[in-house]
């Protein structure tokens, strides 16, 4: 076998490995032990932790769960980290690395921290979540020592990740997860959850998957994060409106109906708007989208019953304001002042401005 038969043997041996690896479907179901903690992605696996079988379990792409044996109590963090191929797990001022193809420890680093929330790897530090005071700490891994932290003021924190530049942490007592700006510690916007007993977190795409320890199971969120607001939790509702109304004109012939489409905003997507009534076509009146009949000499007058359906996707958007927006001089424009009870107030009251519209 010459030189260029071995570079293509090797390439169709890198090719096929590439085909073959599976990827984790993200419909798919996964059922949880009854007192899971932690979540974490590897590129193929999910991996939990479960603190009463002293266990890490992992869940591959086909939702088959292998457990390794840890034989260590309070297992209550996990993250992987893909520069150095292991799995860091959290336990009581102990964190562990981990070696995933075996489930050994290949090394124990000791954290003064009693009861750990959650750890997440990021290039050379750890951020540890404090389950009894909300303090994040940063650990040096090259040292192995603390090198500065800031408080999330979470009531019940369970646990963090690091993800898009951001860390995230959850909070079990209203069901959201905050996201914080590393290098200051600032609150930059939440994520309304359907669960309250968050006990883990991934980031994949433009879903998050979590532990839902009261279902014992992962639950997906969806969710749209911008620089101005974060949009989760959509749901699909669908509208059914009956209008009655009359025609009591003496000629009716040339005159037209016209039906506005509900606006599409960043709150709702307005999709499938259908008229039972015949002779309706799409146009625009102005500027907005509006389904028009023009009505004809065979058209009935009297009172007319008129029905259409439409589906809505809701998203629950929550906007953040930075302290640079709120050092702005603020001004309402006429077109707004009708709808104020009073008139604006130019100066504070305490440290915020009370019938203002931003």
């Amino acid at each position: 076998m010459d030189f260029a038969q071995v570079g293509l043997f090797k390439s169709l041996i890198i090719l096929l490995f590439v085909v073959s690896t599976p990827v984790f479907d993200q419909d798919q179901e996964i059922k949880l032990t009854e007192n899971a903690y932690g979540l974490t992605y590897d590129g193929t696996n999910f991996w939990y932790l479960d603190s009463t079988h002293r266990s890490l379990y992992r869940v591959d792409p086909n939702g088959r769960q292998e457990s390794f044996s840890l034989n260590i109590p309070f297992l209550t963090g996990i993250s992987f980290d893909p520069r150095e191929g292991r799995i860091f797990v959290g336990a009581r001022k102990l964190v562990l690395k981990v070696e995933p193809n075996t489930g050994g420890v290949t090394e124990r680093i000791p954290v003064p921290i009693e009861k750990i929330g959650g750890i997440a790897s990021q290039n050379s530090l750890l951020y540890i979540l404090d389950q009894e005071n909300g303090k994040i700490s940063i650990l040096d891994k090259a040292t192995g020592k603390l090198i500065g932290g800031f408080l999330t003021d979470r009531a019940q924190p369970r646990d963090l990740v690091f993800a898009r530049d951001s860390i995230w942490v959850s909070d079990s007592s209203d069901g959201n997860i905050y996201r914080y700006d590393p290098d200051n510690g600032a609150i930059t916007g939440s994520i309304k959850t359907p669960s309250k007993e968050i006990r883990g977190m991934v980031f994949l795409g433009s879903k998050i998957f979590i532990v839902d320890r009261a279902g014992k199971e992962v639950r997906k969120i969806s969710f749209v994060e911008t620089d101005r607001f974060i949009a989760s939790g959509e749901k699909i509702h669908l509208i059914k409106i009956r209008v009655t109304f009359s025609l009591n004109q003496l000629s009716i012939a040339g005159g037209s109906l016209g039906i506005f489409q509900p606006p599409t905003t960043e709150h709702q997507r307005i999709r499938n708007l259908k008229i039972n009534q015949p002779g309706f076509k799409q146009d625009f009146i102005g500027n907005e989208k509006a389904f028009v009949k023009i009505l004809g000499v065979d058209d009935s007058k009297g009172k007319q019953i008129l029905e259409y359906s439409f589906e809505v996707r809701t998203q629950n958007i929550r906007y953040y304001v930075t302290d640079e927006f709120l050092e702005k001089k603020e001004s309402i424009g006429d077109d707004l002042k009708p709808f104020l009870k009073g008139e604006p107030l130019e100066t504070q009251r305490n440290s915020y401005y009370v019938d203002k519209i931003f």
